[in-house]
């Protein structure tokens, strides 16, 4: 097992604050500070604390000390931010001609290239061509697109959702194609049942994460992936979710599982959300998010695992407003066996990701709080009551 690096800063911190009250002008060497696992802690074999002329007080050494310890922390932590469902047609499309392609992610971007990782729910198909399946709504965007997604920070996107095959089997097979041209990894659909169920696996600071993506909102069963049809992961079987998460967990440091489910407009997950989470994490996963009913649901910890039943909308339409028009980034916070969410709301107007003033950015806390299970909040940052 891992050894928590935090342990280590805590033994130092305190061992500092004994030896400066004797030796506070003279040479202390702390030999090996947080010699862990952490391939970044590897590097900081000693701090040195030299004599300093200017006769520079404890209280200035100490704080030092804390600037070099959080910053330790700083470089050992992993984020991998989240952000909802995105769909880039109609008023979107007409932005980008009008204003660049990089309109709509003009006030995100900066938060998005921040994160070691980012990951959103593409709720469209990329494609030019195929028929639309017939039900009420059929998305479906140009490659531009996607360069723009790209371009903002983003380096990952979710197809397990009730809109990537509105343009049928050619459309979403177009849509693979455009996202590996641009270099957009994907999760939740494919080719065929292994490629759509296969988890996509990647290596920040020396620790495996996978990342799987599942729907449990589909139109038919004729959307499902086969042995060797183009199809989406489906989310409906539980046991399969269950046995791919502990088969891919032997192999990684961390799990983390993108979910298509819900009810649209409904603020509260269903029974199912709560039980098909914690079934997940009991197999191993390392928090689920969620995605689907275009409004926030709330936060939540299980066995010190986070779950975010929604992040509602990230990119629509104009046609959005109140509850549908609040998108938000939600950014996991990982320190070995710790995870917390950071949660920033945005809005959507005038086809941007816009920011949000001070004021409606602490409603928009509170009331994710109110709607929210086994957490406490520190401003945006929700971590785990227990």
């Amino acid at each position: 097992m891992k050894k928590n690096i935090f342990v280590s800063m805590i033994i130092v911190c305190f061992s500092t604050l004994f030896l400066l009250s004797f030796f506070s002008g003279g040479l202390l060497v702390l030999d090996q500070l947080a010699r862990a696992n952490s391939v970044e802690a590897k590097n900081v074999n000693k701090v040195l604390i030299t004599k300093d002329h200017s006769s520079k007080t404890t209280k200035a050494r100490l704080r030092d000390l804390e600037i070099t310890l959080n910053r330790l922390v700083e470089e050992d932590e992993i984020t991998i931010a989240f952000a909802g469902d995105m769909m880039m047609e109609g008023s979107i499309e007409q932005a980008m001609n009008n204003y660049g392609i990089h309109y709509p992610f003009l006030q995100v971007e900066q938060e998005l290239q921040q994160a070691d990782y980012a990951i959103v729910n593409l709720e469209t198909a990329v494609t030019k061509r195929g028929t639309p399946y017939s039900k009420q709504y059929n998305f479906r965007t140009g490659p531009k697109s996607l360069i723009a997604v790209k371009e903002a920070g983003f380096d990952m996107v979710s197809l397990a959702n009730n809109h990537t095959m509105d343009y049928g089997k050619k459309g979403l097979v177009d849509t693979i194609d455009y996202l590996n041209e641009v270099g957009l990894a994907y999760v939740g659909a494919g080719r065929n049942s292994e490629e759509a169920y296969r988890a996509h696996v990647i290596e920040i600071k020396d620790r495996q994460i996978a990342i799987l993506g599942f729907s449990r909102v589909l139109p038919t069963v004729s959307w499902y992936a086969r042995p060797s049809k183009p199809g989406i992961a489906s989310g409906y079987q539980l046991d399969r979710m269950v046995t791919i998460v502990e088969e891919v967990k032997k192999e990684v440091d961390y799990v983390f599982v993108y979910m298509h489910w819900g009810i649209e407009r409904q603020q509260y997950p269903e029974p199912y959300q709560f039980d098909d989470a914690r079934a997940m994490i009991n197999a191993g996963a390392d928090g689920i998010i969620g995605s689907h009913p275009h409004v926030i649901q709330g936060l939540d910890y299980y066995n010190g695992k986070p779950i975010a039943y929604s992040l509602g909308n990230f990119l629509f339409p104009d046609y959005v407003s109140g509850l549908t028009a609040e998108s938000a980034l939600l950014t996991l916070i990982i320190r070995e066996d710790e995870i917390e969410m950071k949660f920033t709301p945005y809005e959507i107007t005038g086809n941007q990701v816009a920011k949000v003033s001070d004021q409606v950015m602490e409603a928009r806390l509170v009331g994710l709080e109110n709607l929210s299970f086994n957490v406490k909040r520190e401003g945006n940052i929700f971590s785990n009551t227990k």
